[in-house]
């Protein structure tokens, strides 16, 4: 599935989530009572939409010859970071290195959530002057996994054969 494809989806996700907030009461008053911590800081809440969307993106990043769309965008970095991590996450999930391998596990995931939702973390924490490992740093990493996951039920959508593994 193309870059543009796992965007488009995302994007008719948070639409489609956006319009029952706003007619759906009852699913309006959970997802109040999921971002309520942070009604007051739109940054950590555009940090977390944002890193739903390179979720959408991410995980493509174990491509052989960098032909994901993700290498060409301002997220660049993370990709290479990404790549980095994929030689630790080939030996927890004894896979080999190449597209829908390592990350595009449900382990490969959640590390990589996991590591990029701590280094925005830690930026953030630089300027706002808080605690690297805060609410906003779980929510991001939420954000991010749930982008990622969501890119391989697409994934998994389109080649049936293919299979979502933990490992």
């Amino acid at each position: 599935m193309k870059a543009r494809n796992h965007l488009t989806t995302h994007l008719l996700i948070v639409i489609t989530i956006a319009f029952f907030c706003f007619y759906v009461p009852s699913f309006k008053n959970f997802f109040i009572s999921l971002f309520d911590p942070f009604k007051n800081n739109l940054l950590i809440m555009l940090i977390g939409l944002g890193l739903f969307f390179l979720g959408a993106i991410l995980p493509d990043s174990d491509s052989f010859n960098r032909g994901s769309y993700i290498f060409y965008t301002k997220f660049a970095f993370l990709a290479y970071i990404i790549r980095i991590l994929e030689y630790p996450l080939r030996l927890v999930t004894w896979r080999k290195k190449g597209h829908r391998q390592s990350l595009h596990t449900i382990v490969g995931i959640a590390f990589t959530s996991l590591v990029i939702a701590f280094l925005i973390s830690f930026i953030y924490s630089l300027f706002a002057q808080s605690n690297v490992i805060s609410d906003s740093f779980y929510l991001w990493v939420a954000c991010l996994f749930s982008g990622q996951l969501l890119h391989l039920i697409e994934d998994k959508i389109v080649s049936p054969k293919w299979k979502i593994r933990l490992i």
